[in-house]
């Protein structure tokens, strides 16, 4: 059976060639690493049989989370990950983001983070 994502848990928005979820999780399960990956993988999945695979549109997955992403190590306002070719130290691919934003660090947010409108947006 496959795990069906409610509306209640995500907001899709297309904005031509790009997909925004956004994902919010006050309380930490413990699994959000995992249910990240979860919700930029099925909005990845968008092409129909036989469609070109240049259609591909690109996918962010954005998570407001309001808790500590993880347990040691520096936890900044905001993260971006992508698909990274370790080796040659370059993006493997364009067509998918997993952002964090963390409520929590809002006071950690450098100053292009205050300029840009996240950090007021995360102190309303």
């Amino acid at each position: 059976m496959q795990k069906e994502i409610k509306l209640s848990e995500k907001l899709m928005e297309k904005h031509g060639n790009i997909r925004v979820n956004l994902g919010m999780q006050v309380l930490d399960e413990g699994n959000w690493n995992e249910r990240g990956v979860y919700y930029l993988a099925e909005n990845l999945l968008d092409l129909k049989k036989g469609e070109d695979y240049k259609n591909l549109k690109t996918t962010v997955q954005i998570g407001i989370l309001g808790f500590d992403l993880w347990k040691a190590g520096e936890n900044p306002f905001y993260q971006v990950y992508e698909l990274w070719d370790t080796e040659h130290e370059r993006v493997f691919t364009n067509k998918m983001k997993l952002c964090v934003l963390s409520l929590r660090q809002a006071e950690k947010a450098e100053e292009r983070e205050r300029q840009s409108g996240l950090y007021d947006w995360a102190k309303a």
